[in-house]
């Protein structure tokens, strides 16, 4: 599964190097001018003889002999040192050791990086090396506790973006940067990325970005954090670049990249993720390549992206897959280029509240505060359906859409009454969310399973298995609709085989290459599979 670099972006093989490449460093007194030498052995003088704040040098006169270099030389030296802040030179009473300036330093590059775009991006680049470095220290010593508040603030930002405080979002944003270079330590260090972060802030003439871009921003620090979470610092390093970037609109390359396709999932914390990951694994567990991981909003998202070829492979419900190929319901447009590759787990919907809320069912829910989902996944639709059957108009409760993550911390919070939730499968998030507090699912009633099912061809009867998550001891019933994977037309042809080979061999679950109700045409790398199947 490789492409050759003229392949289109949105093909599964497609892989780019990049190197960025790196000023030579003075290597060796001998490679260096006598000026430079002087700087580098005056400051090894100082080391050695553990010169503090305000110790005095040798006369130039003096180190000249020592160093066996002019007077003149030894000037320059020490003029370069006290351009960089390191020395003092006053006339008549001789030079001394400074305290380095990090702020003046720094900032004194800031005019000519405005109109020098190669030192722009060398202090863009010095920003993200500095806070990746951070986030692979927190990864490793940071407290449990410590990286929860962390993904409590990130949390927190989705749901500033919803309620439209944009200026919030970002400060909260630069807020949780800030609580990551605490604990990696270090008041220099500290005081440098606060500069680099001002020349940013300078840079973007402090605007605040569209509603768009604040989304994917929030998402990118909420992938970083889960990754912290997981104490996976290699992850959490790879997310922290690219969050820079979102941050900057620069490119910020690392040593060596190899991009493939993404593959779009659902929010973090939810069953998609996880199944995506299944996924990703299964196709590198089979073939040489394997695909990034990215939480997406959803199925909206992941369909249009997938459109647009700028993510190859998307996991969606088939209702909303179908809806966008045609051009109905949410979309106004239709999406010729998405191809139906296999079924995967089916999506159940689960409602569930507090335990120790009043609310018991589902009619309880007038005037309530109800989690729908992410406003560009497929919950919402499925929710709003469910509540309808029931009675409910839209303003007989307040909708929310928030990722699950987001949802589960308002839930705690008692800011949310009810979340309403498509999963495949168990929620690893939901199981450990209910280990601490104690939930109560709401089970769908026959009457409504019915007429859902009756007026909706991808809705069918399920129920959440009894033990599936902790006190939950009786079946609940419930809807699901199917779970696809879809990709963009332009993957090549073997890529799709090889890719679904390496799915239905290496995954635990099951997989399915026909949906009822699917008018959606199947990817043509599909057609050996079909083949080889009869």
């Amino acid at each position: 599964m490789t492409g050759s670099a003229g392949d289109d972006y949105g093909k599964m093989g497609f892989c780019h190097m990049k190197k960025r490449h790196r000023n030579d460093q003075w290597e060796g007194k001998e490679k260096a001018s006598a000026v430079d030498r002087s700087v580098f052995l005056i400051q090894k003088k100082v080391a050695a003889k553990q010169l503090e704040v305000g110790g005095k040098l040798p006369s130039i006169g003096e180190l000249a002999k020592e160093l066996e270099v002019s007077s003149t030389t030894v000037r320059e030296a020490l003029q370069k040192l006290e351009t960089m802040g390191l020395v003092s030179m006053k006339q008549g009473a001789g030079t001394f050791i400074a305290k380095p300036d990090v702020e003046g330093t720094v900032e004194s590059l800031f005019a000519f990086a405005l109109t020098d775009d190669g030192l722009r991006s060398e202090l863009l680049g010095l920003k993200t090396d500095l806070e990746v470095l951070a986030v692979h220290e927190t990864a490793c010593r940071a407290t449990d506790q410590e990286l929860g508040l962390l993904a409590h603030k990130a949390g927190q930002m989705e749901s500033l973006l919803a309620l439209g405080e944009r200026q919030k979002v970002l400060l909260l944003d630069t807020e949780i940067q800030n609580d990551i270079v605490s604990i990696k330590g270090g008041d220099l260090y500290a005081k440098t990325l606060g500069v680099l972060q001002k020349f940013v802030s300078l840079m973007q003439e402090e605007q605040v970005p569209a509603a768009e871009q604040l989304f994917k921003l929030v998402t990118s620090r909420q992938a970083m954090v889960e990754a912290l979470r997981q104490r996976n610092a290699p992850k959490a390093c790879e997310l922290m670049r690219k969050h820079s970037e979102l941050l900057t609109g620069q490119e910020v390359v690392p040593n060596l990249v190899i991009y493939c396709d993404i593959l779009g999932t659902g929010s973090m914390g939810g069953s998609y993720y996880l199944l995506g990951q299944s996924i990703s694994d299964a196709i590198y567990a089979y073939t040489q390549v394997k695909p990034s991981v990215e939480a997406t909003g959803g199925a909206i998202e992941n369909i249009r992206r997938i459109e647009e070829g700028t993510i190859g492979l998307g996991i969606v419900q088939a209702s909303t897959a179908v809806d966008a190929y045609h051009g109905r319901g949410l979309f106004d447009r239709k999406h010729r280029r998405i191809r139906y590759v296999c079924s995967l787990p089916a999506s159940e919907l689960q409602v569930f509240t507090l335990a120790s809320s009043d609310i018991q069912q589902i009619e309880d829910l007038r005037g309530k505060r109800i989690a729908v989902g992410h406003a560009q996944g497929g919950s919402p639709s499925i929710s709003n359906k469910v509540l309808s059957s029931y009675g409910y108009a839209h303003d007989d409760y307040e909708s929310l859409h928030l990722s699950f993550i987001s949802a589960l911390s308002m839930l705690k919070e008692r800011a949310v009454d009810v979340i309403f939730f498509l999963s495949a499968g168990t929620s690893p998030s939901l199981v450990e969310f209910s280990l601490s507090e104690r939930i109560r699912f709401l089970p769908l009633k026959e009457q409504v399973i019915q007429r859902l099912t009756r007026e909706n061809e991808f809705l069918y009867p399920s129920a959440i298995k009894e033990n599936t998550y902790p006190n939950q001891n009786d079946p609940v019933p419930t809807v699901e609709i199917p779970t696809l994977l879809i990709a963009n037309e332009n993957i090549l042809e073997q890529d799709i085989y090889a890719l679904y080979c390496a799915i239905n061999a290496r995954t635990k679950f099951a997989t399915s290459i026909s949906a009822k109700g699917m008018t959606i045409p199947h990817h043509p790398g599909m057609r050996r599979f079909f083949l080889e199947q009869g």
